[in-house]
């Protein structure tokens, strides 16, 4: 992203559950720093230097959407180049929300943030789904899901042993369930069934048909155990 690439981009990529996957960089927390000392640098010798566009330009140069139908990226929610290059080089939002006050105030805060990026970059950003995440059914928190502007495919109950188990075990939630648990749970498996759903819901708002989707929450489609 600040024209010193070490290899070709296609060394970056992991395949893991038949998803490729860049890894972040170990100084990806310093990017914001990285960008602007480019920009001033190419601004030094008379050249433009877009510091939200650089994301996009990496992966046209490296011919991802011609190679890929979906692109998820996933950057931190606060402010700064990480948000500002993914929103700019997918153009959807996919907003996770946490019922509260608080999660109901980073949503707003969002909002404002991608219309002045529209502007500013003169590119149209579509949110294509909010998806509640921590629900408790509590009245307030119904109130704060009526008042969500965007379509809701699913709403996400309290699952923190299965997520931080995921991550503790550097898996998927599927993988999870399917290796590491040592009885199923019906609520995980319902949680497992909403992100299948989720993810079709996704892809016909965008008019993608997956070739082989699986039953929602089917924990051996497509599996290959090593």
């Amino acid at each position: 992203m600040i024209h010193r690439p070490k290899g070709d981009f296609d060394n970056l990529i992991r395949t893991v559950d038949g998803i490729d996957i860049v890894p972040e960089h170990n100084m990806l927390s310093d990017l914001a720093e990285y960008l602007q000392r480019e920009k001033e640098q190419k601004e030094a010798m008379g050249e433009a230097f877009g510091m939200h566009s650089q994301l996009l330009r990496v992966l046209r140069d490296a011919g991802v959407p011609d190679e890929y139908d979906v692109l998820i990226c996933d950057p931190p929610a606060t402010e700064g180049a990480h948000l500002y290059n993914a929103i700019h080089a997918t153009r959807s939002l996919v907003i996770p929300v946490e019922p509260s006050a608080k999660g109901q105030a980073a949503v707003e805060g969002l909002e404002s943030l991608v219309g002045g990026l529209e502007e500013q970059l003169d590119v149209e950003v579509g949110v294509l789904a909010a998806v509640p995440i921590g629900f408790k059914d509590t009245r307030d928190q119904r109130t704060i899901l009526n008042e969500i502007d965007y379509p809701i495919p699913e709403v996400i109950g309290e699952r923190s042993s299965l997520m931080e188990g995921s991550w503790m075990e550097q898996c998927s939630a599927f993988t999870y369930v399917r290796k590491h648990r040592d009885r199923r749970r019906d609520y995980e498996l319902e949680t497992l069934a909403q992100f299948d759903r989720i993810a079709r819901s996704l892809e016909e708002s965008v008019g993608l048909e997956a070739p082989n989707p699986p039953e929602p929450g089917d924990l051996n489609h497509g599996v290959i155990e090593a």
